[in-house]
């Protein structure tokens, strides 16, 4: 058994190695099959790791939930970072490093994948394996899901941008810039704005602080205050009430949205206006 032998070598302190060895020419995130790593069974896990045992009964109101411990999650952290790419050889190779230097309560690889099962179960997993006529195998990510997953991360969700911002020629995030302001399609842009504890839509009637009628086309975030806070203003049309019913006005006007008072449904809840 090679793998009992290696195991005797390294208790006597033999160098298991008498030549320095290639560097492991592999692409980051495939594995190959001559990565030099000892290929061990995953069932063999569930014996050397007690965790294993235990990760469909942890308790939802435990601190580290999902994960089964706390050096579990900064590895599953560690292995999952978007810069930092890890092979299946690397990361057996890390984890082996940290028990040979006598770290305590290392995680497995195989607990380490059980538990991305299971949060993936939770929360869902926005990626999509394809395969093509020809076997090509690739990965779709769906960026709708992605999005609504950041939007519920209360670490990511205050970190986003929700309007495309006037800059004023100044381009240095994605929502700045000509492009994002000017020629986004209406039909992509923000659908609604809120308002203390209303909810205004694109293309519906409100109603302004002046009493004046208004159907807003586009919201979008300019830095005019002396604080440079951005304050958001909506593009739209100015609608007046005539005997004939609401002309809308063809010209674009801004307005700020803090002068939105009155939602369509709250204009329809009075009999006078129609």
């Amino acid at each position: 058994d090679y793998y009992e032998e290696i195991l005797a070598a390294l208790r006597r302190g033999e160098s298991l190695f008498s030549c320095p060895l290639e560097p492991l020419m592999e692409e980051i995130g495939v594995e190959l099959d001559n990565d030099l790593a000892i290929e061990v069974d995953d069932t063999m896990f569930d014996i050397l790791d007690d965790d294993c045992s235990r990760t469909n009964e942890i308790n939802p109101g435990s601190s580290t939930y999902p994960w089964t411990s706390i050096p579990e999650c900064i590895t599953q952290l560690l292995f999952s970072s978007p810069r930092t790419r890890f092979s299946e050889a690397q990361k057996r190779a890390v984890l082996d490093w940290a028990t040979a230097l006598g770290a305590k309560d290392v995680p497995t690889l195989y607990s380490i994948k059980k538990t991305q099962d299971r949060i993936c179960d939770l929360v869902g997993n926005p990626t999509e394996k394809v395969c093509a006529k020809s076997g090509t195998v690739f990965y779709l990510n769906s960026v709708a899901k992605a999005i609504a997953k950041d939007y519920g991360n209360p670490l990511t969700r205050f970190a986003m941008w929700d309007y495309p911002e006037e800059g004023d020629g100044r381009m240095s995030q994605v929502h700045h810039g000509y492009k994002m302001m000017h020629d986004l399609p209406d039909d992509l842009s923000p659908p609604t704005v809120r308002v203390g504890i209303n909810i205004f839509f694109v293309d519906e009637l409100l109603q302004l602080s002046s009493m004046e009628y208004f159907i807003p086309k586009k919201f979008f975030e300019v830095k005019i205050t002396p604080d440079n806070n951005a304050q958001t203003l909506a593009l739209g049309h100015i609608v007046v009430r005539t005997d004939a019913g609401f002309s809308v006005d063809p010209e674009r006007v801004l307005t700020p949205v803090l002068s939105f008072v009155q939602t369509f449904e709250d204009i329809k809840g009075h009999a006078t206006e129609f």
